[in-house]
């Protein structure tokens, strides 16, 4: 009887551990909340995964809504996540919520994102530190980078917890950025202690489905369609340059003023072609790339009007949370089945299939791990207290040069400064797997062995050794064809192949 009084009152009910809270934290914020909350059906669709029933889950829901207004906010979705565990376990769902559960009332921490000089800061220690070129870093190699930072283990630990997103024991590139961004956010006075949202610092991580990511996706397509019409222009105009250049040379050669032998002009002509020819192939491989985005052009059309959509449905849907919110809440404003009417409104899709093809939906995990595997250790995936709680582990072996950029860190402090002012702001074409921008200048550019440049301006006829009527047509298309180039390079930049190797880029192709 006494047992049977403890399951009731849920006394063997577990507290979140810490481990088990970042975990679940993490998972929050990568299902893409609006303004703090998840609402709809996708983060059902998550807990469909757990394979329990829809009454349970409804019972569970019901339980973590200590808000009673059918969204969950971060803390509500840890209690969801340990509530469910627990009964895969083999516990009993208590009556009531139990008060060690009630979730804490702590604010999630604003982080704002990393500038792209933060980044570039951040990844020149990661290629500092990643001297075989692996793509990641394990824990032994980033202790002493942490440790500089002069914080305590008990941060450190907490770090690295939120840094190791996919819970895999190594930091990646992107892992290690936010690694370094939340020490620099606490050595400025900051403090992590309530939840922590990294995908403010890891946008392409965010679940697919989320609004989000869609609208990311809807860039990214655009990008690349600007980027096939721009290059192609350029081709465009290199050949027509290579055409008015020939016309130019057959005049000056007509009226006995040529400027350049015909040996010279050849190797100009020569080197303009290898110039066109590196284009066409560069205008190949982005039509190629794009010709999925040429016939789906259409579609994506449809995807940003119904992304537009989806921000007025979510702004709705803010409003009503908002409203709710508002609003003093009891039972009887809760819903009080909602994977019941959830199941309901997918059976028709489903075409009278069984409950059980609902584990079968696809849900992003920003881990490959299993958040609903009761033989799931959190303590043992969060890795954070054995790397910094046993010091005896570091070894002092590196070489020179890791020490050197332990030196150069500056405790993570104002003295990092030092080298954020060496980064410049990368452009957003380097996460490209196939291109990336160089910088281009027409001011040292030679037409037919002439350079032109500031002083040639409004000179074209004595320098070029051209006179007469018929020469002013074959002027004005070589002024119109550079003000075009001119306008063209007005960004400053050009793309070129790269091949990417881990953290290296070999440029295929180079500027003359």
């Amino acid at each position: 009887m006494e047992g049977d009084a403890k399951r009731q009152d849920g006394s063997e009910w577990p507290v979140v551990t810490e481990e088990e809270r970042i975990l679940y934290e993490i998972l929050f914020y990568s299902q893409g909340p609006v303004d703090g909350y998840l609402l709809g059906e996708g983060v059902r669709d998550l807990f469909l995964k757990s394979g329990l029933s829809l009454r349970v889950l409804s019972q569970i829901w019901n339980l973590a809504d200590v808000s009673n207004d059918n969204v969950l906010n971060v803390h509500e979705f840890v209690l969801v996540m340990h509530l469910i565990r627990g009964l895969l376990k083999g516990l009993k769902a208590p009556p009531t919520l139990p008060r060690k559960l009630t979730p804490p009332k702590t604010e999630p921490v604003t982080l704002q994102p990393a500038t792209q000089q933060e980044r570039e800061a951040y990844t020149k220690i990661f290629q500092a530190l990643d001297v075989q070129r692996k793509g990641f870093l394990d824990g032994d190699s980033c202790r002493q980078v942490f440790q500089a930072s002069g914080l305590t283990s008990e941060m450190l630990t907490h770090v690295w917890n939120l840094a190791d997103v996919t819970r895999d024991g190594l930091l990646d590139v992107d892992e290690f950025c936010v690694a370094c961004h939340l020490l620099r956010f606490i050595k400025a006075g900051n403090s992590i202690a309530g939840p922590v949202d990294v995908f403010t610092l890891l946008p392409d991580k965010v679940a697919n489905k989320s609004l989000q990511a869609r609208k990311r996706s809807a860039f990214n397509n655009e990008k690349r369609r600007q980027q096939v019409l721009q290059e192609n222009k350029r081709l465009q105009l290199q050949q027509d340059k290579v055409d008015i250049l020939r016309q130019v040379y057959k005049v000056q050669k007509k009226q006995g003023k040529p400027q350049i032998t015909e040996e010279e002009f050849a190797t100009n002509l020569a080197k303009e072609k290898e110039e066109i020819e590196k284009l066409e192939e560069i205008v190949f491989r982005l039509k190629k790339e794009h010709e999925k985005v040429r016939q789906e052009t259409v579609k994506i059309i449809l995807a940003e009007q119904k992304l537009n959509t989806d921000i007025v449905s979510i702004k709705k849907d803010t409003d009503e949370l908002n409203r709710r919110l508002a609003t003093c809440h009891t039972h009887a404003t809760k819903d009080t089945d909602p994977f019941h009417q959830l199941y309901e409104q997918r059976k028709e899709k489903r075409q009278g299939s069984t409950i059980k093809d609902l584990d079968k939906i696809d849900a992003s995990l920003p881990f490959d791990l299993n958040p609903f595997d009761p033989n799931l250790r959190p303590e043992l995936v969060c890795q954070g207290l054995q790397l910094f709680t046993n010091t005896g582990n570091n070894h002092s072996s590196k070489g020179n040069n890791f020490h050197a950029v332990i030196e150069g860190l500056g405790n993570f402090g104002e003295a990092f400064d030092d080298l954020l002012a060496g980064s410049s702001a990368r452009s957003e074409m380097e996460e490209d797997a196939v291109f990336k921008e160089v910088p281009v200048s027409m001011d040292r550019e030679r037409w037919l062995g002439l350079q032109w440049g500031p002083e040639v301006e409004g000179q074209l006829e004595g320098v070029m050794g051209l006179s007469g009527q018929e020469t002013e047509q074959l002027q004005e298309k070589l002024f119109t064809l550079r003000a075009e180039l001119q306008k063209l390079n007005e960004p400053g930049s050009r793309l070129v192949f790269w091949l990417r190797r881990g953290m290296q880029s070999v440029t295929k192709y180079h500027e003359d």
